[in-house]
């Protein structure tokens, strides 16, 4: 009776995860994963704004710059003062992800690619999951 009532508790704990699908593939980390952000371009091709992101559980995330689009880069830190807000969100009911204050829409999600539309920088983005 023991370990059924340990199984009962341990199996509850591992249902406990609220996240979304959007939310658990955004911020896998697994083989040290992180995000490319491209943006299509006049001509219909998705540029690389030398930006990587690695978005963790606790609705923050880090931003690295890499020219190499093979390469997460360094850690890069917007502002001197140290004010901007390094947090994310997402919204399950219009699908809307909220990355420090930028809006996207998300259209489609896979665990490698999210397509979305820009919201201030009408437009449309894609991030690229790739590993170190």
């Amino acid at each position: 009776m023991k370990k059924f009532l340990l199984f009962i508790i341990c199996l509850s704990l591992v249902a406990c995860d609220n996240r979304t699908d959007i939310e658990k593939v955004i911020t896998d980390t697994t083989n040290r994963g992180y995000w490319i952000r491209m943006g299509m371009d006049s001509t219909g091709h998705y540029k690389d704004f030398f930006d990587r992101f690695e978005f963790y559980k606790n609705g923050k995330y880090t931003i690295f710059s890499s020219t190499d689009f093979h390469k997460k880069g360094d850690e890069f830190r917007i502002g001197i003062d140290e004010t901007y807000s390094y947090d994310w969100q997402y919204n399950t009911i219009d699908s809307v992800l909220t990355i420090g204050g930028l809006i996207y829409k998300i259209d489609k999600a896979s665990s490698d690619s999210i397509l979305m539309s820009g919201w201030h920088y009408k437009g449309k983005y894609i991030f690229l999951k790739r590993y170190e």
